[in-house]
């Protein structure tokens, strides 16, 4: 029985051992099939999220160029002119012209009034002094020396 036990203990280690290194083996191909699935539903899933990625681009694109048209025409109403606005200016232009017109009226008077106060004789312009003649000066003629 002695010779028995480790003749048993033996075999049983010779049926067993080769079995673990068939499993370990079919494993590791499962493994790898599974990893390699794995790994094949990351690119798809990377895929599908750059594809979402670049929509969003698109997308921030398209937005950024109707805020900015948005702005422009926010500026350019800001910038208009109403029609009361309008109004309003030419009123005060009106009256501008009416206060230039009125105080023109009163130093035109206040110059009439003036002219009746003190009238000024009549001055005649004086004569522009002659035209002078541009005097001709004579070379005096100096003889040679002998």
């Amino acid at each position: 029985m002695r010779l028995l036990r480790p003749l048993c203990l033996a075999g049983l280690m010779a049926a067993v051992a080769p079995t673990p290194l068939l499993h370990a083996a079919d494993v590791d191909a499962e493994d790898y099939r599974q990893l390699k699935s794995r790994v094949a539903a990351f690119d798809e899933a990377l895929a599908v999220y750059r594809t979402s990625i670049q929509s969003l681009r698109d997308e921030l694109i398209r937005l950024r160029s109707e805020n900015a048209a948005l702005r422009t025409q926010a500026n350019a109403a800001r910038n208009a002119v109403s029609q009361e606005q309008l109004s309003r200016l030419a009123q005060q232009v009106q009256e501008v012209e009416r206060n230039r017109t009125h105080d023109k009226q009163q130093v035109l008077d206040a110059l009439d009034h003036l002219k009746t106060l003190a009238p000024v004789p009549a001055r005649t312009l004086p004569k522009a002094p002659p035209k002078k003649q541009p005097k001709t000066v004579a070379k005096k003629v100096v003889p040679p020396p002998q």
